[in-house]
């Protein structure tokens, strides 16, 4: 079933601000087995050199030990085992800005979201068109539970927004399927979907070149407002229903559409139009500089739109890093009601991410040099006051519950 055009034309398309997240392509690589035994130590010297406090989560020793379990049997893995392998130990400093710099070389031609309802496939290549959203059930005869809880050993923040967020995307990638033994060979893949109708359907996917291949996920549908190509920061102020949607995407300056200009207009509208909602959405926004923003609620705080009933901020799995700062910033400082999914960033968390290449492969290793405490009582995810799910049923009909609901009441 080919997506309505309809649908596709209200679709806000992603690109998720994590480096574990993020389908990273490159011209040249330089990942050999030789060449990443070599790197282990490299790896773990960075981690305790650079890491402003790497073993928070796992002591010194136990993580020394693993790198040696890692090197003393390292003979005994192939490429794929080994990559898993350093990604696990990794996972286990349990910091969600650190992380090694993997870049997609093959893929399943999918992507997949994952849905109250499970995980469904979305944007695939043209000729497999009739195969966009089905549920996923299994792949290579392993039900997808089974895999995901796999995969998750390789994610550091296990909150079940990172979960949601990052494990999809390794259903596509046939080394990462392979290291961790879930599939037994890169070159294919039978993905096991459920059909609207109820009916099973099994599909053998050939992997393909990253670099040939381009595929996003959508993640939220806007039907409300048509924008093609969508901005790091915009609004749309409706004077009829006096609501102001003000979409933040990335907290990140634009020198071509400076922010600065665009909080003085939102000021602007909120002072001499009295709108009477504001709704701040943060649900596609990965992080950046969380300062950016601080001057704008400032306003807002002081403003006679601070009330109760009257400001509504989305946020959802993408929320992370800077965005968290803002988020905690906003429910510190106004009245806002907080709705949609919990976050996937913590609200207490190592940041401020500095990086330095490993000299074999080339992979750059990210790493925390801060550690940011936004509540003194309070940790994980932020959770909104108001839980409203992605649901793959609204998906299909165009519906963001979310928005509607901030609309609405």
């Amino acid at each position: 079933m080919k997506l309505p055009i309809l649908l596709l034309s209200l679709l806000v398309i992603l690109t998720v601000n994590s480096s574990h997240a993020q389908r990273k392509l490159v011209e040249s690589y330089s990942l050999t087995k030789e060449n990443l035994i070599k790197d282990i130590d490299e790896y773990a010297n960075g981690i305790e050199k650079y890491h402003v406090d790497p073993f928070s989560k796992i002591n010194h020793k136990d993580f020394l030990n693993e790198i040696s379990r890692i090197k003393d049997s390292a003979v005994y893995y192939d490429i794929d085992e080994l990559l898993v392998k350093l990604f696990q130990v990794n996972a286990l400093i349990g910091d969600e800005h650190t992380d090694i710099g993997y870049h997609f070389r093959d893929l399943f031609p999918f992507t997949f979201y994952w849905f109250q309802e499970g995980i469904y496939s979305m944007e695939t290549l043209p000729k497999y068109d009739s195969l966009q959203l089905l549920k996923l059930i299994a792949i290579d005869n392993v039900p997808v539970d089974t895999a995901i809880k796999k995969i998750s050993t390789i994610i550091a923040n296990k909150n079940t927004a990172s979960i949601r967020k990052i494990a999809p995307q390794y259903l596509t990638d046939p080394h990462i399927l392979h290291g961790l033994k879930i599939i037994g060979s890169t070159s294919s893949i039978e993905y096991t979907f459920v059909k609207q109708d109820g009916d099973t359907l099994r599909f053998r996917a050939i992997a393909e070149n990253a670099l040939k291949i381009k595929l996003d996920c959508p993640m939220v549908v806007y039907k409300f407002y048509k924008y093609s190509v969508p901005k790091r920061y915009w609004y749309n102020y409706n004077s009829e229903k006096k609501s102001l949607y003000f979409n933040y995407s990335t907290c990140v300056d634009n020198k071509m559409y400076p922010f600065e200009n665009v909080r003085n207009q939102l000021i602007s509208i909120i002072n001499d139009s009295l709108p009477q909602k504001l709704i701040i959405d943060l649900r596609e926004n990965g992080g950046g500089n969380s300062t950016l923003l601080e001057p704008l609620i400032d306003k807002i705080r002081k403003s006679d739109i601070n009330t109760f009933g009257e400001i509504f901020v989305i946020i959802g799995r993408h929320t992370f890093s800077s965005a968290i700062h803002n988020t905690m910033y906003i429910k510190n400082h106004t009245h806002a009601i907080i709705i949609g999914e919990e976050t996937s960033g913590s609200i207490n968390h190592y940041g401020d991410i500095r990086t330095f290449k490993l000299s074999n492969t080339g992979m750059s290793v990210y790493y925390s040099t801060k550690h940011f405490v936004l509540d003194k009582h309070n940790d994980g995810a932020i959770q909104p006051d108001i839980k409203i799910p992605e649901t793959a049923a609204d998906f299909i009909k165009g519906k963001d519950a979310a928005l509607d609901y901030a609309f609405t009441h």
